[in-house]
C-alpha cells in the first residue's frame, strides 16, 4: 500500500480535516509514569511516559507509528504493555490522575504514517 495515499479522514468540530491511511476503532485506557511497573518512567523506545506517547500491540500498530486518537489528539506509538493485546491502546499521561480519568472506552484512531 502506498503510505502517502489518504484513505481515511476525520473532520473536527472546528472544521479541521485530519487525513490518514486507515481508521480503526480501538479500546483505550490511560497510564502514567507510576503505572509503568519495572520500566519506571521510560517507554519501550526509551522516551518518557507522558502525553503524546501511547502503548500499542505492535502486531496491530507498529512502534513509531504516528496516530490521531479521538479525544486525545496526535501521538506516537512508543510503548508496549503486557495487557495491551489486539485492538487496544494505552494513552500516555503525565500523571496517574489524568490517566485514571480516561476509564475504558472505544474511540476512533487514524493511522497517519
Amino acid at each position: 500500500m502506498d503510505t502517502t495515499h489518504v484513505v481515511a479522514s476525520v473532520t473536527l468540530p472546528d472544521g479541521t480535516v485530519i487525513e490518514g491511511r486507515s481508521q480503526v476503532t480501538l479500546e483505550v485506557t490511560g497510564y502514567g509514569p507510576a503505572d509503568n511497573g519495572p520500566w519506571g518512567t521510560k517507554t519501550m523506545l526509551g522516551t518518557e511516559v507522558g502525553c503524546g506517547s501511547v502503548a500499542v500491540d505492535p502486531a496491530v500498530i507498529p512502534l513509531r507509528t504516528r496516530l490521531w486518537v479521538e479525544g486525545y489528539g496526535f501521538c506516537i506509538a512508543m510503548d508496549t504493555g503486557g495487557a495491551i493485546k489486539g485492538n487496544r491502546i494505552d494513552l500516555g499521561f503525565d500523571n496517574e490522575i489524568d490517566a485514571a480519568n480516561v476509564g475504558r472506552k472505544k474511540v476512533r484512531v487514524l493511522v497517519l504514517q
